[in-house]
């Protein structure tokens, strides 16, 4: 909760403050799910499925203690990183029915990278599978034995769903806590993270910090490295407005010039009081290209927009081979990105941001393929196969014909292909692609199909055909044209 006003002495009022607790582990292990149980809310509920997408944070009481609810899928490894430098200890969630994965080493490694302390959440003990004996010596194989095991690190079996043990969890944190004699000043000189950002379209640039050190009020003048903001609005974690927060408390903020960079520092006064020399540059946006030396046809070009930068840094660093960035920015889908994919030859993939209607019919017209995701895996996935098919044109496909254009004919200054099914059965209902040496030039869809002048549903193997395409398909003879689902 926030603190009181400090008073108007400037003497110092150092004090024991909440520990910043920073929830880490593999996906899926159980991580919302433990910190929903502990503050009583349905966060995971309200997750497109099931997983976390952006850094929270949140305060309870009894004992008081400030969560960052970091996301545990492996592409948010970044994210991950930025909670546990933020964090004066970790709670590492391991299930008792899978033990080590992945994102489990990954976060003993941020543990390290960070030098904070740790314990460790055995959750998932409620399963008929459950195996503790597993996951202590897998912590003693790396090098972390338990403290039933002679070691110094504190393991609690927990259950998310049945709250078994979750009290003692709390107790156990806060008891470590209290090791680290963590203080805090209102009065001290402003530290402070930037653990969420983004543009929103109604209020403009947002920032979710968490204050180390010091205190934030109202229309102070505060910079995140470069940016500057006049504080004009600041929210607690439920989300209700507060005029002062101070050591351990999460915010967000309202007032900034722009989206400040996730990660940035935040400290009192303006950036312009900073020396040119010291002032520190923004992190410049470059995509992972992992193309190596493939030539420019098989390389995957797209447009990115999300909601927050933590995210689009999520999909930056989580590429698949073969796949570019050319430009990457928060916020809705507009005619820029449609236009800018139209002339680069990419695609536009949102990650929970929306298509307002005008984009979506200039996208349309401009033939520029548009998807949006909710679940990063999904986008990731999806450009792993669209970028395939710049290889094999029919990953993925189900193949049900496939045809030669063989001649081509002017009527009613319409081009009407004149072809013969090699494989299959080509309909007039048919998805189809048209192909020129291995690469796909269209996708395509007939207006019309003919034998012998007669309309005609469906063309058989061996047979020819004559055909119109509902739009323009500028095909040459000896094209290809795949029927698929």
């Amino acid at each position: 909760m926030p603190k009181q006003p400090p008073t108007t002495s400037k003497q110092s009022q150092t004090s024991t403050r909440p520990p910043i607790v920073t929830i880490m582990g593999h996906v899926d292990h159980g991580k919302t799910s433990l910190l929903d149980y502990i503050r009583k809310t349905k966060v995971q509920a309200k997750e497109p499925g099931g997983i976390t997408q952006h850094i929270g944070a949140y305060q309870i009481d009894n004992p008081q203690i400030t969560f960052i609810d970091t996301p545990g899928h492996a592409a948010f490894e970044s994210m991950r990183a930025r909670g546990g430098k933020v964090a004066d200890l970790v709670i590492l969630v391991i299930a008792a029915n899978e033990g080590f994965k992945p994102q489990t080493e990954e976060s003993l490694q941020h543990i390290r990278d960070a030098q904070v302390p740790f314990l460790v959440a055995i959750n998932k003990i409620d399963l008929p599978d459950a195996n503790m004996v597993l996951v202590k010596s897998q912590l003693a194989e790396a090098g972390y034995p338990t403290e039933d095991q002679g070691g110094k690190i504190i393991s609690i079996p927990v259950s998310a769903v049945t709250g078994q043990g979750v009290d003692q969890l709390l107790e156990m944190t806060a008891l470590l806590a209290e090791t680290l004699e963590l203080k805090g000043d209102p009065q001290a000189t402003l530290e402070a993270i930037v653990i969420e950002s983004e543009l929103d379209n109604s209020k403009g640039p947002v920032a979710n910090l968490v204050i180390k050190n010091g205190s934030l009020k109202l229309k102070e003048l505060i910079h995140a490295e470069t940016i500057n903001c006049k504080i004009k609005a600041m929210y607690n974690y439920l989300g209700k407005p507060v005029s002062q927060a101070g050591p351990s408390d999460p915010v967000q903020i309202l007032g900034f010039s722009e989206v400040p960079p996730v990660g940035a520092q935040v400290h009192s006064g303006p950036a312009s009081d900073l020396p040119a020399a010291v002032k520190p540059a923004l992190p410049a946006i470059i995509p992972t290209f992992n193309t190596g030396s493939l030539p420019s046809e098989k390389i995957l070009h797209a447009v990115v927009k999300s909601d927050v930068i933590g995210s689009g840094e999520a999909i930056k660093y989580s590429l698949p081979d073969g796949v570019v960035i050319l430009f990457q920015d928060v916020g809705d889908i507009s005619e820029n990105e449609v236009m800018l994919a139209k002339t680069s030859g990419a695609q536009v993939i949102g990650f929970h941001v929306n298509i307002p209607k005008t984009v979506k019919e200039l996208a349309e017209t401009e033939e520029v393929k548009v998807k949006t995701f909710n679940i990063i895996y999904e986008l990731l996935d999806y450009l792993k196969d669209e970028r395939q098919r710049l290889i094999d044109p029919l990953y993925g496909l189900v193949v049900k014909s496939k045809a030669e254009i063989l001649a081509e004919f002017k009527i009613n200054k319409q081009r009407v292909v004149g072809g013969k099914v090699i494989e299959g059965e080509l309909t007039k209902e048919d998805n189809l692609l048209i192909l020129r040496n291995n690469q796909v030039i269209k996708r395509a869809k007939f207006k019309s199909l003919k034998q012998e002048k007669k309309e005609i549903s469906k063309a058989r193997q061996g047979t020819e055909f004559g055909a119109i395409f509902t739009h323009y398909v500028d095909f040459q003879i000896g094209d290809t044209i795949i029927g698929y689902d």
